[in-house]
């Protein structure tokens, strides 16, 4: 295998946000073990669709400033260059936040009658116009961190931030109920505020001064440049919530928290890889000086990982979905099962289309970044609201994996015809390979329905297939 040091460097990143995944997983459990005992299935479907107006929020009001800072960010090789646009995107947080807050404040009627069809949770949006300030403040530091290549220190952040959340959640979950998920998100957002401000003194970012005239000249480029990526983000974002507000009008708040449980184990169980190309591979790609040949080579060690990785947990997930669904959430929640394997297949073609759509954000023009993003995001509604609509829960898992696979294919075409990308033979091997072996498993577990059979099938496959990945993983690190 060429570039085993690359390969090393990639898997020692990863492992290093494995232990933050591991600690999220472990704290996911617990977040989710509570919510199905003390919330119920409507509990959590108002938790989903609160965390989805929430992340709307969010992504509207910060104009894309924390993806644009990692671009900005990466980019820059002069330490007295960083530490001065630092400054400028810190005070520019501060007023997103601010704005952000408001907007939600005033508009927390509407929000309330859009999301539960009902003013009665209007006093949770004001709530929460409070949580937006802090989480706008959060995120944009968490993007410096990643910008500077300070990952141990967000890792260390992140695994503070998660194991504090869930020391908080459970008290409030027991004594307020329902009422609990809205002190929960304000809380939480604090605590995280005070955790990246400790973050900041212990650590050495080089502190500076700039005038005001001078930080309006500066930030008129920043904000310029995040307009994109908050249009990007935003309407990622609204097409997923509106999603789950058609399965609750259209359904109910039942149906919204099955939905819910099954794709958080799939984003919370899978997300290691998702979260390394956030944070490593995004601000690797985002530099200036990559060339062509090197993008193709980063590309494709991305996915090389990122395969090894998620097949084996794909197939684990799979075999073990009836357990997991009981150990994380209760029986009530047995319908997620079936939709929890058939999107599976998503996830596998996720792995590709993301590592191909981080290219695009990167090295596409604006005006062709907004165009393929709201092609791609109507697909998504239109397929997710058809599944719905005809097969109920069943026919959003279809619609899941669906567009995922329209997305890697059509991503595929795009880095191609445009920056001229390649997968190698090793990687076409593996995706012809491990997703007919992925297929396979998902249709033997669902017409078998977990029997002893489909059990012993699905679980020796996970089990061939760890071991070769683990194998190919040890070989990278042999000299």
């Amino acid at each position: 295998m060429n570039g085993k040091k690359e390969y090393r460097n990639i898997l020692q990143k990863t492992s290093v946000f494995g232990y933050v995944q591991l600690v999220s997983l472990l704290t996911g459990i617990v977040r989710s073990k509570i919510a199905a005992f003390w919330l119920g299935t409507q509990g959590v479907g108002i938790l989903g669709l609160l965390s989805s107006s929430f992340s709307l929020i969010i992504a509207i009001t910060s104009f894309g400033l924390p993806t644009s800072i990692i671009k900005l960010l990466s980019k820059e090789t002069d330490d007295e260059t960083i530490t001065r646009k630092i400054y400028v995107i810190s005070k520019i947080i501060c007023i997103l936040g601010i704005i952000g807050s408001l907007l939600c404040f005033i508009f927390s009627k509407q929000l309330s009658s859009l999301a539960f069809d009902t003013d009665d949770f209007t006093w949770a949006f004001q709530l929460l116009s409070v949580s937006v300030f802090f989480k706008q403040i959060f995120s944009g530091y968490i993007s410096i961190f990643q910008a500077t290549n300070k990952l141990k220190l967000l890792a260390n952040v992140n695994i503070i931030a998660n194991i504090v959340g869930i020391l908080i959640t459970i008290p409030l979950y027991y004594y307020f109920r329902i009422n609990g998920i809205f002190y929960n998100f304000l809380i939480i957002t604090i605590v995280e505020v005070i955790i990246i401000y400790f973050a900041l003194k212990y650590n050495n970012y080089a502190k500076i001064r700039v005038h005001k005239k001078e930080i309006i000249q500066e930030a008129k480029p920043i904000l310029s440049s995040s307009i994109t990526f908050s249009f990007t983000g935003t309407i990622t974002l609204l097409s997923i919530y509106l999603v789950q507000v058609y399965i609750s009008k259209a359904g109910n708040l039942e149906e919204v928290g099955l939905y819910v449980a099954a794709f958080t184990i799939l984003n919370s169980y899978i997300g290691l890889v998702f979260v390394v190309m956030g944070n490593e591979y995004f601000p690797r790609i985002a530099k200036n000086n990559i060339t062509s040949i090197t993008l193709n080579l980063n590309v494709n060690q991305q996915l090389y990982i990122g395969l090894l990785i998620v097949i084996p947990m794909l197939l684990w997930l799979i075999t073990l979905a009836p357990l997991v669904i009981n150990i994380l959430y209760s029986e009530s929640f047995s319908d997620s099962i079936h939709l929890m394997k058939i999107a599976s297949l998503g996830i596998f073609f996720k792995v590709f289309s993301w590592t191909l759509g981080y290219v695009i954000l990167v090295k596409a023009s604006n005006r062709f970044i907004i165009l393929n993003s709201t092609i791609f995001n109507l697909a998504f509604l239109g397929l997710h609201v058809t599944g719905f609509y005809f097969f109920r829960l069943t026919g959003v898992a279809y619609a899941f994996s669906l567009y995922f696979f329209i997305h890697f294919i059509g991503n595929l075409f795009i880095t191609h015809q445009m920056f001229n990308f390649r997968m190698n033979k090793e990687i076409i091997n593996y995706l012809i390979i491990s997703g007919t072996l992925l297929v396979i498993n998902i249709l033997i577990s669902l017409i078998l329905e977990d029997t002893l059979i489909s059990n012993i099938f699905n679980g020796l496959s996970a089990l061939i297939i760890s071991l070769l990945s683990l194998k190919k993983i040890l070989d990278i690190y042999k000299k």
